[in-house]
C-alpha cells in the first residue's frame, strides 16, 4: 500500500528492474542528515528504528516530487582530498542540508538495467527527482541545500549541468603523490575483484584487470583531473586544493556559493573543521608525509606522466585564472 502523501519519506536507493526502475524509501521524519555519509544516517536510523521502509515504481517519485529550488552548491572531488572535510563543515550549520554521496545518485547517474534501455532523458528526470526531493527541509531551520557527489561523478557533469545549469560548483583536489597513498596504503599487488567493472575509467575490464593498482589508479585521478579541467566554467567554478583547507572553506568558498554566515556560524565551522571528517569523534591529524612514503617509485613515475600535467593546470587556473601550456597526457 503507498501512501497518499510522501512528505515523510526518503528516496534511499534505486534499482533497475525489468519492469522499470524501483525506488526505496524510508520515513526518516525530520531526522538531519549529520554523518559524514548520507547513508551512514540512513544506517543508523535503521539501526535505532526498525522498518519504516516502502519500495515503489520511479513512477511514484517523479509524480509526487513537488518542485524544489534548485541546490545553493555542488561539491566534487577527486577523492581522499578534503571534500567530507568540506561538507562536514557545512553541515555543521543547522541552516544546511548537506547530501554526502547518497548511493541513490550513482544509482541513477550510473544505471545497470536489466532487459530496458535507459535513455539521457531517463536519468535527467530521475536525478532532478531525487535531488527535490531529498533536499527539501526537514525542520524549519533547514534552508539550503549543497551536494556532495561521488569522486566519479564529476564525469556526468554534463547531464547534472543540463538539469542545473545555474548552479555554482567547486573540485576538490590534491598533490596526486597524496592522493595515491591513500590508494596505495594497504594495496595488494593485484587488484580487488570487481574494482575494474565500476566505469572508473575507460577499457576493456579483463585488460584493465591486468593492470598494477598504481597504474590503474593513476589512470583513475588522471581522468578526473581531466574532467575538471573539461567542465570548468570561470564564474560557476572554483577549484579548491586540499592544502588550503579549512581557510578557503571559511572564506572563499561562502563568498562563492554566497553564503551568508554569522561570526558565530564562522566559529562553528571552524570547530568542526578540528575533527576527523570520517571519524567526528576524533580530532583531525594530518597525515601527508605517511601517504606520501606508501607511494612506491614505480607509482610516482604514473604520477608524474599520467596526473601531473592535469595538476599543474588546475593550480594555474586556481591561481591565475588561465591553463598553463602542459600538455596533458591522455590516461
Amino acid at each position: 500500500m503507498q501512501p497518499d502523501d510522501l512528505t515523510e519519506w526518503t528516496p534511499i536507493s534505486l534499482r533497475w528492474e525489468r519492469s522499470g526502475p524501483v525506488i526505496d524509501w524510508r520515513r526518516m521524519n525530520e531526522r538531519r542528515f549529520v554523518e559524514p555519509l548520507f547513508d551512514q544516517t540512513i544506517h543508523k536510523h535503521q539501526q535505532e528504528i526498525p522498518g519504516g521502509n516502502l519500495t515503489t515504481p520511479a513512477e511514484i517519485l517523479l509524480t509526487h516530487t513537488a518542485p524544489a529550488r534548485p541546490p545553493a552548491g555542488f561539491i566534487f572531488h577527486a577523492s581522499r582530498c578534503g571534500s567530507t572535510l568540506v561538507a562536514q563543515m557545512l553541515g555543521a550549520l543547522p541552516q544546511n542540508i548537506v547530501l554526502s554521496e547518497p548511493a541513490i545518485f550513482n544509482q541513477v547517474l550510473y544505471p545497470r538495467p536489466r532487459g530496458s534501455a535507459v535513455t539521457d532523458a531517463d536519468q535527467a528526470d530521475l536525478l532532478r527527482a531525487v535531488i527535490g526531493a531529498l533536499g527539501r527541509p526537514r525542520d524549519g531551520g533547514e534552508q539550503q541545500c549543497f551536494i556532495k557527489f561521488s569522486s566519479n561523478a564529476i564525469g556526468k557533469m554534463p547531464l547534472v549541468r543540463r538539469m542545473f545549469p545555474d548552479v555554482p560548483w567547486i573540485f576538490l583536489y590534491r598533490e596526486p603523490v597524496e592522493i595515491m597513498g591513500s590508494y596505495l596504503r594497504f594495496s595488494a599487488d593485484r587488484l580487488p575483484p570487481g574494482i575494474t567493472d565500476a566505469g572508473l575509467v575507460e577499457g576493456d575490464p579483463s585488460d584493465l584487470a591486468e593492470l598494477r593498482p598504481e597504474e590503474f589508479w593513476a589512470r583513475v585521478l588522471a581522468v578526473r583531473f581531466s574532467d575538471a579541467l573539461t567542465f570548468y566554467q570561470p564564474g560557476k567554478t572554483m577549484l579548491m586544493n586540499y592544502a588550503q583547507l579549512p581557510g578557503a572553506a571559511l572564506g572563499p568558498m561562502l563568498e562563492f556559493f554566497r553564503i551568508n554566515c554569522s561570526p558565530e556560524d564562522i566559529e562553528q565551522m571552524r570547530r568542526a573543521a578540528t575533527r576527523n571528517a570520517k571519524e567526528p569523534s576524533k580530532k583531525f591529524h594530518s597525515d601527508n608525509n605517511q601517504k606520501r612514503r606508501a607511494v612506491p617509485a614505480s607509482a610516482q613515475a604514473f604520477v608524474e606522466r599520467l596526473i601531473m600535467p592535469q595538476y599543474r593546470r588546475l593550480e594555474s587556473l586556481r591561481t591565475v585564472g588561465s591553463p598553463d601550456s602542459v600538455p596533458v597526457v591522455a590516461p
